[in-house]
């Protein structure tokens, strides 16, 4: 005797949206952590600043 189910429907075809959320969904477990993204902005964002010699004044 099989395991497998005599009666198991096909999967259903995917719509429009799931393939939008499918591609999101890849799209995002690709890119870091935001903490890691954050530090390496900041950094970045730094030494743009100190490249230009910009500073800050109130």
């Amino acid at each position: 005797m099989s395991n497998q189910s005599i009666n198991q429907a096909p999967a259903p075809k995917p719509t429009g949206m799931d393939r939008f959320l499918n591609f999101i969904e890849k799209a995002g477990n690709k890119i870091p952590d935001p903490a890691i993204l954050f530090f390496w902005l900041s950094l970045l964002f730094g030494l743009h600043q100190h490249f230009y010699q910009m500073s800050v004044s109130t």
